[in-house]
């Protein structure tokens, strides 16, 4: 019998929300203040938790339709959620986008 027994399809959700705000609130201070050196780890840290959002976006199980052949394992049954819904991390993504769009011209401004 497993310690932790839970009908939630999702354990991070409230984290992830969390998660997502940090992320968002650390952009916009490298923002004010400027690009620094510490901008380096802030963009490491949104980087990796964006990642993470993204990935815990495909909780939800997969009808008969959708999912693999029995036995499989769990990296297989994240590419067929990534494939039968991949705009369900629009938000994580769309905050990406950002992300590089701003660098790419802060670098390009650097320039001109």
């Amino acid at each position: 019998m497993p310690i932790f027994k839970s009908d939630r399809s999702t354990a991070t959700r409230r984290a992830d929300i969390v998660l997502l705000i940090v992320a968002v609130v650390l952009a916009a201070l490298l923002a004010y203040r400027g690009v620094e050196p510490t901008s380096f780890l802030g963009g490491l840290w949104i980087g990796g938790t964006l990642i993470q959002l993204y990935f815990h976006r495909f909780h939800e199980p997969l009808d008969d339709k959708q999912a693999p052949p029995p036995v499989v394992s769990p990296i297989k049954m994240m590419s067929y959620a990534i494939q039968a819904k991949p705009n369900r991390p629009w938000r994580e993504m769309l905050i990406f986008t950002i992300l590089v769009v701003w660098s790419l011209v802060l670098i390009i401004s650097r320039f001109i």
